[in-house]
């Protein structure tokens, strides 16, 4: 990206411009801030994190474990499927 904006100087100038945006998308997408992703459709909270994660990405995935736990996700993920599908 940095060779796109630097191609010209209008680019440059709203690359610049840009630059907390862009930081802002980075900080939200960046897997080291959630840790990992919650594995649905097991009796349980389980979070799968990549093998290479850092220190930080597996503190926050226990955060997030502890917060599914905390907020009862599967128990308001089964309710919520018991309200939508259709008995037999």
């Amino acid at each position: 990206m940095k060779e796109a904006f630097k191609a010209n100087p209008l680019r440059l100038a709203g690359a610049l411009l840009g630059k907390g945006a862009f930081q802002a998308v980075k900080n939200r997408t960046n897997y080291e801030s959630y840790g990992g992703s919650p594995l649905l459709g097991v009796n349980g909270v389980v979070i799968i994190a990549h093998g290479g994660s850092s220190s930080l990405a597996i503190k926050n995935a226990l955060k997030m474990a502890a917060q599914a736990l905390k907020h009862q996700i599967n128990p308001k993920i089964e309710q919520a499927l018991t309200h939508t599908l259709p008995t037999s």
